[in-house]
């Protein structure tokens, strides 16, 4: 019981809530006396909150402690409990191949009628979701999409709006990633819907960057980027602090197409500053960091350097995780780069060898760019 209450003021009133912290000081107190049941949810709470912190190497830790107790037990439940806890801080430094091996294991196991009326989340539901994410980063846009509308149907059949809220729009992110504005603004909308009716501050928040956000790619800026720093605003505001570099990349992006290029290369820079063990978006941050370089002030020769300095690291950062489609982004902008150096044939080359590794996706933003690009660099 203390478990499911912490777990619901958790989304209530956030991790940072006095309430919120006593119940799971309290139970954490139980999770040392006990190694069953128990003990493996509590601490898939504190795995949950130390995520959900920017904290991926502490829940890693707690989850590998889950991990021990579910292969005592022997309970399936359990060991899909302890794979789940496992994968989210796992895509989150990085270990994207991993973390998708953990997700379909998870559904592999799982069985919706085992979650109906427990209080931990669904946990077939949300592997979907964060399963979707691995696909898209690997490079598996139409996977990560049918992934997460699978997850959307589950929640809808269920009739709960708190967990239908929080599958749109931690689910929709796959939307933003694939650069599928109408489906962002769609799931945007409709989670600050539900959010305010059933009074969820975090669906709140980010349906509200959401929105703002394809709205701005959509051409509607006004009010854009206030709308998106009252978001992260109040996801600080409950101790939100996971995918922080992620909500300020959304940030400078919509700064940018603004035309406040200062403003967003200033908004990328925190970017990079915060929460150093989620690798899994440095890629993009240093990538619209080196486009931001070259849209501002001056267009010199040290600016040119530092800008395909970043080029280079965030494709260094992709390669290191399998992130084909963070590496194929990165790639394109240091093509565009070097063909104005005066390097077409490098910039071809280097393009075409990451563009011919996809096997999907080829109706999604970013693939028909690199084909434009390519075109236009073989003319």
């Amino acid at each position: 019981m203390q478990v499911a209450f912490g777990g619901v003021l958790q989304w209530t009133r956030g991790w940072a809530g006095a309430e919120t912290f006593e119940a799971y000081t309290r139970a954490r107190v139980v999770a040392e006396r006990s190694g069953g049941a128990d003990s493996l949810n509590i601490l898939a709470n504190l795995c949950s909150g130390a995520n959900l912190r920017g904290e991926p190497r502490a829940a890693l830790a707690l989850a590998d402690q889950m991990l021990e107790i579910a292969h005592r037990s022997g309970s399936t439940l359990a060991l899909i409990t302890a794979h789940y806890a496992q994968a989210l801080p796992r895509i989150n430094i990085g270990d994207l191949a991993g973390a998708r091996q953990l997700y379909l294991q998870v559904m592999e196991y799982y069985r919706e009628e085992d979650f109906n009326g427990h209080p931990m989340p669904d946990h077939g539901v949300n592997s979907r979701i964060f399963a979707g994410y691995a696909e898209w980063f690997l490079g598996y846009p139409d996977r990560a999409e049918r992934l997460v509308d699978e997850a959307l149907s589950i929640a809808r059949r269920q009739n709960d709006p708190v967990a239908t809220a929080f599958v749109l729009v931690v689910g929709s992110f796959v939307y933003e990633l694939r650069r599928d504005y109408r489906r962002s603004l769609e799931a945007g909308d409709e989670v600050v819907r539900l959010a305010i009716a059933s009074g969820l501050p975090f669906s709140n928040a980010l349906g509200k960057n959401r929105s703002a956000w394809a709205r701005a790619e959509m051409g509607d800026t006004g009010g854009a980027a206030d709308q998106i720093r009252e978001g992260i605003a109040e996801l600080k505001g409950i101790n939100f602090y996971a995918y922080r570099g992620s909500h300020l990349a959304e940030l400078a992006e919509t700064q940018a197409v603004m035309g406040a290029y200062d403003e967003a290369l200033a908004t990328v820079e925190q970017a990079v500053q915060t929460n150093p063990d989620e690798l899994l978006f440095r890629p993009e941050v240093f990538r619209l960091r080196g486009e931001l370089r070259l849209r501002t002030g001056a267009r010199d020769q040290a600016q040119f350097e530092l800008a395909e300095q970043d080029l280079r690291e965030a494709i260094t950062l992709a390669r290191g995780m399998e992130a084909k489609s963070l590496e194929l982004r990165a790639t394109m902008s240091l093509a565009r780069l070097r063909s104005t150096q005066g390097d077409r044939d490098e910039a071809r080359a280097m393009l075409a060898e990451i563009y011919n590794w996809f096997t999907e996706g080829f109706d999604t933003a970013d693939l028909k760019d690199a084909k434009a690009l390519l075109e236009e660099l073989s003319e």
